[in-house]
């Protein structure tokens, strides 16, 4: 009993049905397994600018890199890892919307943390104008600024999950 009137007459879809807890828990599941990958990335992007440390920006690309290529496959591969997979394939619902889940998390891991990076991106050009550093001094600054981004994470959001199904592993869609 989704609305009222004949759905066939005003729409050819049916309205979806709200959230119910079961998704709740596939969403808190989902969270729970990124959610230690995701912390180590973030802190490997943030720390850098907080330690005294040789090129800041560099080392947190590297860890902002390792981040978007851990959380594509991790979204998949833990159901491989606990063997899980078959369990969650025979549940009563649609396999479009298990995979839709599942990508939803992903997607919302990978986009925190490619604003976390773009927010220390903005702090470190602050920093250089605060400091009268020429531009010069940082290059690579406005095209990591405007590729990195949008390009690393839409490469792990596509390829990661995707490795992953094809080598049956977290790792094997990592490394690949």
């Amino acid at each position: 009993r989704w609305g009222r009137g004949n759905f066939a007459a005003e729409n050819l879809t049916p309205p979806r049905p709200p959230m119910n807890a079961n998704t709740r828990l596939r969403l808190w599941k989902e969270t729970r397994a990124l959610l230690p990958m995701w912390l180590a990335a973030a802190a490997w992007v943030t720390l850098p600018f907080l330690l005294p440390v040789n090129d800041p920006l560099a080392w947190s690309f590297a860890g902002f890199l390792f981040g978007c290529a851990v959380l594509g496959p991790v979204c998949v591969g833990h159901e491989f890892t606990h063997r899980t997979m078959g369990g969650l394939l025979a549940q009563p619902v649609p396999r479009r919307r298990l995979w839709r889940e599942k990508l939803a998390v992903t997607g919302a891991a990978l986009l925190s943390l490619s604003l976390l990076f773009v927010g220390l991106i903005q702090v470190t050009a602050s920093w250089s104008l605060i400091f009268h550093h020429a531009p010069e001094d940082e290059p690579l600054l406005g095209a990591l600024f405007l590729t990195v981004p949008i390009l690393i994470p839409l490469l792990g959001f596509c390829t990661g999950p995707a490795l992953t199904l094809f080598t049956r592993n977290a790792l094997g869609g990592a490394a690949a």
